[in-house]
Formats: structure tokens, sequence, C-alpha cells
């Protein structure tokens, strides 16, 4: 399965583009394909971010928790919750941290006074 370039009048290069070619498009096509997928999957990951990961019976008890946990202990809340003036570790402000920002998608906020105003159903 030699095939003479003098017989067919091909030179070395046309021949190597020729049986190379095909295996260039396709490894195109897969680097397109990658970066088609890991933009899809981006864009889910972002979206998936807005939405609230608390699910609604599940709700109250997070609050509980946000109001024992962080604001008794001292915690700043952005949300307008009154906290008790404490010093806190930052292990455990990294946690409020995240706790708050879970309760903010699901739209928790706190009255001024400093009780509980949930939009999903607790208080």
């Amino acid at each position: 399965a030699v095939v003479s370039t003098q017989s067919t009048g091909a030179t070395r290069q046309e021949l190597f583009i020729s049986k190379f070619a095909p295996l260039a498009i396709s490894t195109i096509m897969a680097k397109l394909l990658v970066f088609v997928v890991m933009m899809l999957s981006l864009i889910v990951a972002i979206t998936a971010q807005e939405e609230c990961s608390i699910k609604k019976r599940k709700m109250k008890r997070a609050i509980k928790k946000y109001q024992k946990y962080c604001l008794d202990r001292g915690f700043e809340s952005s949300l307008g919750c009154d906290s008790k003036k404490r010093k806190m570790g930052k292990k455990r402000k990294n946690k409020c941290n995240k706790m708050e920002t879970a309760l903010k998608k699901c739209g928790h906020s706190c009255r001024t006074e400093g009780g509980l105003d949930c939009k999903n159903g607790s208080d």
C-alpha cells in the first residue's frame, strides 16, 4: 500500500495534508466541543447559585439556627438583624457569612426592631 509520488503526481506535502487533514479537523471539533460544554456548565453553575438552596420546610429551622449560632454570638448582619456585641472567631464568621448568603437568596430579611421577618412563611 505504498503510494508512489511519481505515478500520481502528488508531492509529499499534499500526501501529508490529505492523510492528516481529517485528523486535524476532528481535533479542532473536539476542542470546540470541550469549550462549548465548559461554557454551558459555567452558565448552569451561575444560574444555580442565584436560586434558594434551602427547602421551604427547612427555612424556619435555618433562620433559628442563624439567630442562635450567629446573631446571638455577635455576628454583624447585613440583613438588618440585631446582634449582641461580642467578638467572633474567623472560622465562625465564615460559617455565618455562608448561612446569611443562603438566607438572603431565599428572600429572608430582618425587621429593624430585631424580630424575624421571613417571606417564606415563617413568623
